[in-house]
């Protein structure tokens, strides 16, 4: 029934109006295009921070830009016998010519 993606804040908001006018879950889920479950985490979660937006994400970011990264992957291809110590000071001379 419902599709597995991601709300925007506009379609949570749109949610949460038509669940304070009395609609439904099920009925919200539906015209939304998301499982009936999403919308009543929803309103769980709403109901607990009185906010829709999405947490803050926490863990590590990436160091490397896309280029970066695919430069390293041109190197390892090109020397696929090569330690990880060797490659990193391959890409450090690269970076500072």
């Amino acid at each position: 029934m419902g599709k597995n993606r991601s709300m925007t804040l506009e379609q949570r908001n749109r949610a949460l109006g038509m669940l304070e006018a009395g609609i439904a879950v099920t009925h919200v889920a539906r015209n939304i295009g998301v499982s009936h479950w999403t919308i009543s985490r929803l309103r769980t979660k709403f109901n607990a921070t009185g906010s829709l937006k999405d947490r803050p994400l926490t863990g590590w970011s990436w160091k490397s830009t896309a280029n970066e990264d695919r430069y390293i992957m041109l190197i390892s291809r090109r020397n696929l016998f090569i330690s990880e110590n060797n490659r990193s000071v391959l890409y450090n001379d690269k970076n500072n010519c």
